[in-house]
């Protein structure tokens, strides 16, 4: 088949899911609905879906774009409160990914360098691209890491409005606000096409540098540099929908035949490994939202084991500070590429 009408089944496929779950009334539609429409036709149809990596990157440098363009003057003095509630996260994740990589170990993955990238707390992409430089099995991690994504996307958006409609945490309720409010705020607007260029530039030059996630990094970093002159930025409201789908292409292709069978053999573990990043989000940010005292849904979405691109998204989709998301998510993916080389070798001393 044509590379070019199997983009184009991708993308409908996307779409297509997409806006059933939009009217369903799923939080998060299409991003979700995205990646199980795409799932469903590389599964049952394989060899009909394409998504090239060119456009995963045009998709990330667009995400970062909508992350910088939420970012405000007062983010950037709030940025020094996340110092403390970062090294928590981050420690508590780094024993949480040990404590899990042995578990999923001792219940059948290969070794600890698949254990502990298929059980870490980044981004799908970013742990599947990484993996092989550590020794690890690429396949394991990517069809865990893509189950881990899928649970992360259907159950935590009604999970947090769940807990935020209950009053499950101390402290007053504080107000979302919606992204489209954020659009119209008052001010002088940045050009698109300074936007756009910005957005360009970053994303490429940490793509080159070997940042990773460099094309999200890089794009909202620089397009956030403009609220130093300008009061907000020039977004078309359709952009966060379209990296949706972007992302949901991306995944869904992901899912061939042979990753049902490694899902079945690592059932047990990894329903384990949700269970317990269930109850590690909620706790962790708890003690987060007590020390920080950012919105409790911030810090829920925080805490989350996503990916950055996810996370961010859903946070800007319900109301939370996605650029507070963006900034925690991107430290601890750092965190792991450093870490990770000389942990592995400590817990195969240890195992």
């Amino acid at each position: 088949m044509d590379e070019l009408l199997k983009l184009f089944l991708t993308m409908l496929a996307a779409f297509t899911g997409g806006t059933i779950f939009k009217k369903l009334g799923l939080l998060t539609p299409m991003l979700t609905g995205s990646i199980i429409g795409v799932s469903a036709i590389t599964l049952l149809f394989p060899g009909s879906t394409w998504f090239p990596l060119e456009l995963k990157t045009v998709v990330q440098i667009m995400s970062g774009a909508v992350i910088g363009s939420r970012v405000s003057r007062k983010n950037l003095h709030e940025m020094k409160k996340l110092a403390v509630p970062g090294i928590i996260l981050i420690s508590s994740l780094m024993v949480l990914n040990v404590i899990s990589a042995v578990g999923m170990l001792k219940a059948g993955i290969p070794d600890i360098p698949t254990a502990m990238f298929a059980s870490a707390p980044g981004g799908m992409s970013d742990m599947t691209l990484m993996s092989p430089d550590f020794g690890a099995d690429p396949v394991y991690v990517a069809v865990i890491q893509f189950s881990r994504l899928l649970f992360v996307n259907m159950t935590f958006p009604p999970l947090i409005k769940f807990i935020d409609r209950k009053k499950l945490y101390p402290g007053p309720v504080r107000s979302m606000i919606s992204p489209e409010n954020r659009m119209v705020q008052e001010g002088t607007a940045s050009p698109l096409w300074l936007t756009a260029l910005l957005a360009l530039c970053g994303g490429l030059s940490f793509k080159l540098m070997g940042v990773p996630s460099g094309a999200i990094l890089g794009s909202a970093f620089f397009v956030a540099l403009q609220t130093v002159k300008y009061d907000r930025i020039s977004i078309p409201s359709r952009t966060s929908m379209v990296v949706q789908l972007g992302i949901g292409c991306y995944i869904g292709v992901q899912m061939v035949r042979e990753s049902l069978h490694i899902i079945a053999t690592a059932a047990m573990p990894v329903a384990v490994l949700f269970i317990v990043c269930l109850i590690y989000t909620y706790i962790c940010s708890l003690v987060v939202y007590r020390i920080s005292h950012f919105d409790f849904t911030t810090c829920m979405l925080m805490c989350s084991p996503g990916g950055l691109n996810e996370m961010s998204l859903i946070a800007d989709e319900i109301g939370a500070d996605a650029p507070k998301v963006a900034v925690m998510h991107s430290v601890r993916l750092l965190c792991i590429v450093g870490f990770f080389y000389n942990l592995i070798g400590i817990i195969e001393l240890l195992v």
